[in-house]
């Protein structure tokens, strides 16, 4: 059966079926096969060339490997902690640059949604400060209450008082871990 879907055609057994003339040109499978590749290398090219800029394109690539990096490293790192923040994160950032299959379109396209995303968060942050000056606010309340902690602290107890705490809880620490080995069983 030729590719035409005929059962009385003629056909052979060597992948070279003819299908059709057209034009004087004979039309197989291979040269089909070549002709497509032609056809979609020159539109696919076309596509990634329309109306960029070669310095603009390579920022946005960049942009795009980066976010994709932040949001799965952010994921992983709320998610699991973290050495699983850096892991999502790497990898992530690996697979937008060098996949070009579908995990890296995945990649590419949630890099993408961070940065637009991103961005739009950002303006409308300095939108809203610009309108209601939230970044002023924010550093009086800060340096308010910092004096605040400095007026508490004048004996200087409190800062001893939470060097002992860090201590005690870096000793309770390494204690838990020596005596049930929670790094070695994870390695």
């Amino acid at each position: 059966m030729a590719l035409t879907g005929y059962a009385d055609e003629p056909s052979s057994d060597d992948g070279n079926m003819e299908m059709s003339e057209v034009e004087g040109i004979k039309l197989n499978a291979s040269n089909l096969e070549e002709h497509n590749k032609h056809i979609m290398g020159e539109k696919i090219q076309e596509c990634h060339n329309l109306g960029k800029d070669p310095v603009i394109d390579a920022d946005s690539e960049t942009q795009t490997k980066v976010g994709a990096g932040l949001l799965f490293g952010l994921s992983g790192l709320l998610l699991g902690g973290p050495i699983i923040g850096l892991l999502a994160g790497a990898g992530a950032t690996y697979v937008a640059s060098n996949d070009e299959g579908p995990a890296g379109d995945a990649a590419r396209a949630t890099g993408e949604f961070a940065v637009t995303t991103g961005s739009k968060v950002g303006e409308a942050a300095r939108e809203a400060n610009e309108e209601h000056g939230v970044l002023d606010k924010i550093k009086k309340a800060f340096s308010h209450g910092w004096g605040k902690v400095q007026e508490l602290d004048k004996d200087g107890k409190m800062g001893e008082k939470a060097r002992e705490t860090v201590h005690g809880a870096k000793q309770k620490t390494v204690e838990f871990e020596q005596k049930h080995h929670v790094m070695e069983n994870l390695l």
